[in-house]
């Protein structure tokens, strides 16, 4: 038993750092953000890699080829399947934070799963990031966001 509280788990951990509140824990692979984009109206999606705990936007669709460009993003946008693409390939980073607005229309897409972040978060702070350690610890960290306990900044 002792040996399943050790072994290393890791997860996407989704968190509203004004509210100090867990709202989700998913399996830390490949995701997306989707949000309309407020000066071009079509909707833009961020595609992003999970390596280790760190995350690596890879690029960027959007409905619009302005809001492709608007990036400035160093590779040429292509048109694919009725939307527009520019890999991105930025530097790795520890975590994410965007703002919730209605507005924005905000998700965070993982396979066929959707995770709308705005609906009652208007204007808040959301935290996107890979949680890595013993099953415990992750789980208990995770137990503690879901009873309401603050989720450390």
């Amino acid at each position: 038993m002792l040996a399943a509280a050790a072994w290393p788990l890791q997860v996407l951990e989704v968190a509203d750092l004004d509210e100090g509140r867990l709202l989700a824990a998913l399996p830390a692979q490949s995701f997306q953000l989707r949000y309309r984009h407020s000066l071009y109206r079509g909707y833009v999606w961020e595609h992003f890699s999970v390596s280790g705990t760190h995350l690596t936007l890879e690029a960027v669709e959007a409905e619009r080829e302005a809001a492709g460009e608007y990036y400035g993003l160093l590779h040429r946008v292509v048109r694919t399947d009725g939307r527009y693409r520019v890999s991105a390939a930025t530097a790795p980073v520890e975590e994410l934070v965007v703002r919730a607005t209605a507005l924005g229309e905000r998700a965070l897409l993982l396979g066929r799963f959707a995770l709308p972040l705005y609906p009652d978060r208007e204007g808040h702070r959301i935290r996107i990031r890979v949680v890595r350690g013993p099953v415990a610890q992750v789980a208990l960290r995770l137990l503690a966001g879901h009873l309401g306990k603050r989720v450390r900044p």
